[in-house]
């Protein structure tokens, strides 16, 4: 399918139009007065989607590698949907829609590759237990940051003398979302949405389902 779009980019002063092209595995980009292709980006490389909050055009798209790509589409969110829908397609679970651009320098390696088992332990732990000088919402964006949005990779306790117990650890860290959740009245809708997709990075464990139906204040 195709969308007629205006990219933002810091080359033009002023927006240019485009024609954004999703196939089964690519995002394609073209100018629609010769249909040449100005940009081809694999869909698997896609990692999230920024649906602003201020203007009701704008979107941007976050790549693994850094890059950002910034569009104007009066059709944005059957735009989005669409896009959400073929890069799931093609095999990438690790893509959400969000308000906010990810903070990078919270990540703890790569946005290319998975974070090791030892990096997600230690912002499961930060979840219960903060960290001197760190507040609890930055406590969440940093997991949020390190933890793919299809749940954790090492979710389930090895063998070994010195192992952890990683199925207490999480139900440690979902009372921990629920306890400190604040003022559903006063928390910004960018924490909100942080608490949220943290949620949804627990439960998508086995463990974390298991806690989501056992946890009296998850019901």
């Amino acid at each position: 399918c195709e969308f007629t779009v205006q990219k933002v980019s810091v080359r033009h002063t002023d927006s240019v139009r485009r024609t954004l092209c999703l196939t089964e595995t690519c995002l394609v980009e073209r100018d629609p007065a010769t249909y040449n292709i100005c940009t081809c980006k694999p869909l698997c490389d896609v990692f999230a989607i920024n649906r602003d909050a201020e203007n009701p055009q704008k979107f941007s798209m976050e790549y693994v590698k850094g890059t950002i790509r910034t569009y104007l589409s009066t059709d944005r969110d059957s735009l989005i949907a669409s896009v959400l829908d073929g890069v799931r397609a093609s095999g990438n679970r690790d893509v959400c829609v969000k308000m906010h651009k990810t903070p990078r320098g919270y990540r703890l390696g790569p946005f290319t590759v998975p974070v090791d088992e030892e990096v997600e332990s230690t912002h499961l732990k930060s979840l219960q237990s903060l960290p001197a000088g760190m507040t609890f919402d930055d406590a969440v964006f940093r997991f949020n940051a390190n933890v793919s949005y299809s749940g954790l990779l090492h979710a389930v306790t090895s063998e070994g003398l010195f192992a952890q117990n990683k199925e207490k650890l999480i139900n440690l860290a979902l009372q921990s979302l629920i306890e400190r959740e604040g003022d559903q009245e006063r928390v910004s809708n960018e924490c909100l949405e942080a608490q949220f997709h943290a949620l949804r990075r627990l439960v998508a464990s086995r463990a974390g389902y298991q806690g989501f139906t056992e946890i009296l204040k998850m019901r």
